[in-house]
């Protein structure tokens, strides 16, 4: 496992650089440039500008430059936008929040999601296994844009259980983590549901045996039939199962 990790992670560097490297050179054939304003600027004011963030050297000066800070200081430069000495510094505030928020919504997907996958594979085709199945299909078809509204409209301002806003105490964070959960949800049900209907396919294959076991001889050592008989059909095995 650590092994395959190492190699995806340096699988994943080339093609980040590669990544980086096209946007540079799509972004500096677009026409236009970033101190491109309504506001009317002097030549003078915008050539000092331009000066002052390397845009007046040559194209591939600049991609050298970039490319440099980036691998060896893994600085992605300065911002044009924002009032801020690096562009390292815009995540560093989200990020954190960003990193609990998935972490809690892949908790709520993964704890309802294993119990509706057992409740849906131990009662098939009945309420239990429609009902979390159509909540799960409606969590991936509704955009979280649209999910994320409705959620506050109905637990937050409708029936005022969970907070509609901030980030302050533990009931804040429910609204969100469903809204995230939802979409992941299907995937531990589907799981879970074929994981369990798998075993208990298993067991129906299974023949009882027509004579007493001997003396010494336990129970595990029972093989299944549908490895002991190849001859029988997939037919006669999916008519056990159902």
């Amino acid at each position: 496992m650590l092994r395959f990790i190492l190699k995806r992670i340096l699988e994943a560097i080339p093609v980040l650089l590669i990544v980086a490297t096209i946007t540079f050179f799509l972004l500096h054939h677009m026409p236009g440039g970033p101190f491109d304003t309504e506001k009317v600027t002097t030549p003078e004011i915008k050539a000092q500008i331009e000066a002052y963030y390397g845009l007046n050297k040559p194209v591939w000066r600049q991609y050298l430059d970039y490319m440099g800070r980036l691998i060896f200081h893994g600085d992605l430069g300065p911002s044009y936008k924002y009032f801020v000495s690096c562009v390292n510094e815009l995540p560093a505030g989200s990020l954190p929040v960003s990193i609990e928020l998935g972490i809690e919504g892949m908790c709520f997907a993964l704890f309802f999601g294993l119990i509706a996958g057992t409740i849906a594979s131990l009662r098939k085709n009945t309420l239990g296994d429609y009902l979390p199945m159509s909540i799960a299909t409606l969590g991936i078809c509704i955009p979280s844009f649209v999910t994320g509204p409705l959620l506050i409209l109905i637990f937050g301002i409708h029936f005022k259980w969970l907070n509609s806003s901030g980030w302050f105490f533990p009931r804040d964070r429910i609204l969100p983590a469903m809204t995230l959960g939802l979409i992941t949800w299907l995937t531990f049900r589907a799981s879970r549901a074929a994981a369990c209907w798998k075993f208990s396919a298993r067991i129906s294959f299974a023949r009882p045996v027509p004579r007493a076991l001997p003396a010494g001889e336990s129970c595990a050592n029972i093989v299944c039939a549908a490895d002991c008989c190849p001859s029988w059909r997939f037919s006669d095995r999916q008519s056990a199962v159902w």
